[in-house]
């Protein structure tokens, strides 16, 4: 067996889950498992992401090409589509801002 880490994973609401991963497999096993504890179907599991220091992690990374170390946060979001459309400046001279979300 080869080098493992223990890694947490944690969700926008703070919910924990911990995983041990070895280095040099690919993480799909471990965001394959959080989907299965957290009973998130395929048709979900698409507007997930999971992020380490800010950045995207995709599932077929190792932690060793993340540089993760023992005891490392992952979180995971659900994606939210949305944008910000800027106005012109109205009758008082104020910006107007329209923000107009679109969800799926």
């Amino acid at each position: 067996m080869g080098c493992t880490i223990a890694v947490k994973v944690v969700d926008q609401d703070g919910r924990e889950d911990a995983y041990i991963v070895e280095m040099d497999n690919s993480l799909a096993p471990m965001t394959d498992q959080y989907c299965h504890t957290r009973g998130i179907g395929d048709s979900s599991r698409s507007t997930l992401r999971f992020l380490f220091d800010g950045e995207r992690v995709n599932s077929h990374q190792t932690p060793r090409m993340l540089e993760l170390e023992d005891g490392d946060c992952i979180d995971v979001m659900t994606e939210q589509l949305g944008g910000v459309e800027y106005g012109s400046r109205g009758d008082h001279g104020a910006d107007q801002y329209s923000i107009h979300t679109y969800l799926p």
